[in-house]
């Protein structure tokens, strides 16, 4: 059987319910002076295997030589408690790709009696690997033994409830280890642990801090990605500290954190430099944040500069008060869409919308607070407001929206050409400032509803006379009692 798996290349095993044992190294009879068997196998797919409780079983005379496997990919295999012996991982010299998924591993390196008690696992080709719902998995490895990913770009680790991410490794923590109080994490940090990480994915772990106290700067030196789904108990995402660590992040994801109040920490930053470590960041995600208040607080000094940022969404974030600070800049922002954030009563400031010149796509809905777009900041009446790249704007189920603004700003839309207005029942007027849109036609109320009348504000007060009448939106402007 050994030959025939020396000539090997792929294998896949699928839906095979009574299988128990993938690779029996104990049971041949091959003599160890023959030699090791190195087998051409690249590719292994195990899926569906309920029974299966160990892949490879030890082997410590090195019968079996997987150093030309590639790609391992694991899932549902409930049975499974580990992925391979410790001895196995000096032959994975060519693993790209590990994936498993949906299995009852409890670690994913065994102990076992090949393996020197000092030694560092590493795995020099793995540019991919993910760890999904593996809801008993509580360590890579049980022992202290750390492991270097040099080539990983992608990592995923969603719903392990049981097992810490990150740790960093210290006198403290090998101790607290070795007294028993602390469980070995997925990756116990040193300098560089990462130096080519470029995606990661937390999602759904251990309700614990995802950034341990201290990280070397150079922990997460590409650092692109990072998305952070269903951590109850962090209150803010990016800590201070975290900034200079994260100065090459272009994508921010954060989703279902039920204690997060803030995004970016920056208190305790030492210079005004520190601030623009972000300068890279150009897509913003945030959904189900209920205890979000504000990106980063008001008078925060320095502030943050995200000027590559060209999408920044919010949803469902309903304790947000202040989407960002007065003094925040988006020259770049492309598109602002900002859904079911209850507490706003305005969306930026004046000086904010002044910044975003190529805004392109602005879209408001859900928000029952908010009362107008652009806030009114005395002493900026006669400013002129122009959004000079915005060619779609979308104002939906705001219930308390009376106007865009309503200062007395000049508003120019010279490339808007599409706009829809649904569910905005008290809104009499666009602005009471002059209003310029050379482009728009008509504007969207309905699935296949559109009006028009000489310009924005004649349209949007005839729509609001039409749906109220002359005396009760008279009443209603003024505010003195309910419709007639």
């Amino acid at each position: 059987m050994l030959n025939r798996l020396q000539s090997l290349r792929f294998l896949k095993a699928e839906d095979c319910s009574s299988l128990e044992e993938v690779f029996d190294v104990e049971g041949t009879n091959v003599n160890v002076k023959e030699g090791v068997t190195v087998t051409q196998l690249s590719q292994l797919i195990l899926r569906s295997l309920p029974k299966v409780e160990k892949i490879w079983n030890e082997d410590p005379h090195g019968i079996l030589n997987f150093q030309n496997l590639q790609s391992i990919t694991i899932d549902e295999c409930q049975s499974l408690k580990n992925l391979f012996p410790a001895s196995l991982v000096r032959d994975l010299v060519q693993l790209q790709e590990l994936h498993v998924l949906c299995c009852g591993i409890e670690e994913i390196v065994a102990k076992d009696n090949g393996v020197d008690t000092q030694a560092t696992f590493v795995f020099p080709k793995v540019t991919s690997l993910e760890l999904s719902y593996l809801h008993q998995l509580r360590s890579f490895y049980p022992g202290a033994h750390p492991s270097w990913w040099p080539s990983l770009k992608q990592l995923t680790v969603r719903e392990c409830y049981k097992v810490n991410v990150f740790a960093f490794e210290n006198p403290t923590f090998r101790q607290r280890h070795h007294e028993g109080n602390l469980d070995m994490p997925l990756s116990l940090l040193q300098p560089v642990e990462f130096p080519n990480l470029e995606e990661l994915t937390l999602d759904h772990n251990k309700d614990t801090e995802i950034w341990p106290e201290q990280f070397p700067v150079d922990s997460f030196p590409r650092l692109r990605v990072l998305d952070v789904c269903e951590y109850r108990d962090i209150l803010v995402v990016i800590p201070s500290f975290m900034l200079q660590i994260l100065q090459n992040l272009e994508v921010l994801k954060v989703a279902g954190c039920d204690s997060v109040k803030e995004v970016f920490q920056l208190e305790g930053l030492d210079n005004e430099n520190q601030a623009k470590r972000l300068g890279r960041l150009r897509e913003i995600w945030l959904c189900d944040l209920p205890e979000l208040t504000h990106l980063w607080k008001e008078n925060s000094k320095p502030g943050l500069d995200l000027l590559s940022l060209k999408s920044l969404e919010v949803r469902n974030c309903v304790r947000l008060i202040n989407l960002v600070p007065s003094s925040a800049s988006f020259q770049n922002l492309a598109t602002l869409d900002v859904q079911s954030c209850g507490s706003l009563r305005s969306l930026i400031s004046p000086s904010v919308a002044k910044s975003l010149v190529k805004l392109k796509t602005l879209k408001i809905g859900g928000s029952h607070m908010m009362e107008e777009v652009v806030a009114n900041e005395e002493g900026e009446a006669a400013d002129e407001i122009a959004f000079c790249k915005l060619q779609h704007m979308a104002l939906k189920c705001l219930s308390n929206l009376t106007s865009f603004s309503s200062g007395g700003y000049i508003f120019s839309f010279p490339s808007l050409e599409h706009m829809v207005l649904k569910k905005c029942p008290k809104m009499k007027i666009f602005s009471p400032g002059l209003v310029t849109t050379p482009r728009l036609e008509r504007i969207k109320v309905g699935d296949d509803e559109w009006h028009w009348q000489d310009d924005l504000n004649t349209t949007i007060h005839n729509l609001f006379i039409n749906k109220h009448g002359n005396v009760e939106a008279e009443i209603m402007e003024l505010g003195v009692g309910s419709a007639l």
